[in-house]
């Protein structure tokens, strides 16, 4: 069964950057959590330059989008949890 009203090509491709964008943000998010560096990024990039998007300035927001909503959050955590078993430490309250 076919659409009553088949995508364009413009919105084709957007959705397709749309997803290979997905895509590479779970990747990265893997690579942070792992330490391993994966290929694929590299050939989702390129891919994203061929159908002219800027990786340069998406990367940049994405980035900066997730260590504020990722990686400050869990630093912050990290360094609170740290703070209170020193407190305990130093309390004399075994932990």
């Amino acid at each position: 069964m076919t659409p009553a009203n088949p995508p364009s090509n413009e919105e084709r491709n957007a959705r397709l950057v749309r997803n290979l964008l997905a895509l590479r943000m779970v990747l990265a998010m893997d690579q942070m959590q792992t330490g391993r560096w994966s290929d694929r990024i590299e050939e989702i990039d390129e891919e994203l330059a061929n159908l002219g998007h800027d990786m340069k300035s998406t990367t940049a927001s994405a980035a900066e989008g997730l260590r504020r909503s990722v990686l400050l959050p869990r630093l912050v955590k990290q360094r609170r949890v740290r703070t209170n078993h020193r407190a305990a430490v130093r309390a004399g309250s075994p932990s």
